[in-house]
């Protein structure tokens, strides 16, 4: 609500950052969540499962917000997917008439997982498959209502994911398929991610690129199609990307190099980890 947005609906942050986290104390009478929690953790060969945080450690109640009211603590979270959905079909609906931007950020299929209940044991991929079948299916209804609006060559679907696999949670925490690693790495399992726009008559259907973009060529490109100007007196790391996007003969990716970095401790310099061009990719050995 502080950074431009006129609406908020939703957790502040993860939504695995609550008192049900698997490597929470372990206490007297716990509560079932939390005892799911454990034996969840067991079953798919989290990591941090054979270890806890320190008693006085863990997470607070986890808020569901409206805006910067607190509608529930330590919410169902099965029915997070579809009220997300249901928020953003009616977001749509009251402002098609003018322009707006929509940033749908749904918590699956981060861990914990928790479908809905109408896609609970639909996928051979388990709870996993469960919640993308769900994303899935939450996509169509925003798509077919566009049409249904008249709004559907008049506006831009970007479809994309932060980061890799989390692949301290096993099978829960997806697939990177052939690239290595994931979540937390410098390699390509953790990094790359899928990036899918959508825009009736003026982006080419089925054209597919390997080109070298990032999440944060997002906001020139964005600014560039709505005519507006960046901001001023600061660094934007991100390039326009929009030639690559209508399919321009011979566009290219606008990046020199990707930089990677290491975490370093509070006050240290953060360690420059890989750097990757349109061609080559170098990683540098952790000294």
């Amino acid at each position: 609500m502080r950074y431009g947005f006129d609406r908020f609906y939703g957790l502040p942050y993860s939504n695995d950052m609550w008192p049900y986290h698997p490597r929470t104390y372990p206490h007297d009478s716990e509560h079932p969540r939390l005892v799911a929690a454990r034996k969840r953790a067991a079953s798919t060969g989290y990591a941090g499962s054979d270890g806890h945080y320190p008693k006085d450690g863990g997470f607070p109640d986890l808020p569901l917000m409206s805006n910067e009211q607190v509608l529930e603590w330590n919410p169902d979270l099965t029915k997070l997917t579809s009220t997300y959905t249901q928020q953003a079909l009616q977001f749509i609906r009251e402002n098609r008439s003018r322009p707006f931007f929509l940033y749908l950020a749904h918590n699956m299929p981060h861990v914990p997982l928790f479908p809905g209940p109408n896609f609970q044991g639909r996928s051979r991929r388990g709870l996993y498959g469960d919640a993308v079948e769900e994303i899935d299916w939450s996509v169509g209804e925003i798509l077919k209502l566009l049409r249904d609006l008249n709004l559907d060559r008049d506006t831009m679907v970007l479809f994309a994911s932060d980061n890799g696999p989390w692949l301290e949670y096993g099978i829960d925490g997806g697939s990177a398929g052939p690239l290595r690693l994931g979540k937390g790495t410098h390699w390509e399992g953790g990094f790359r991610v899928p990036g899918i726009f959508r825009w009736p008559g003026h982006i080419p259907a089925g054209q597919v690129s390997s080109e070298l973009v990032a999440s944060t060529d997002v906001l020139p490109t964005f600014a560039r199609i709505a005519g507006a100007r960046l901001p001023r007196g600061r660094i934007i790391d991100g390039k326009d990307i929009w030639p690559l996007l209508n399919g321009e003969p011979g566009a290219k990716t606008p990046h020199d190099a990707f930089y990677y970095f290491r975490g370093s401790p509070p006050g240290a310099r953060p360690a420059l980890a890989a750097v990757r061009s349109a061609k080559w990719k170098l990683h540098f050995k952790q000294v």
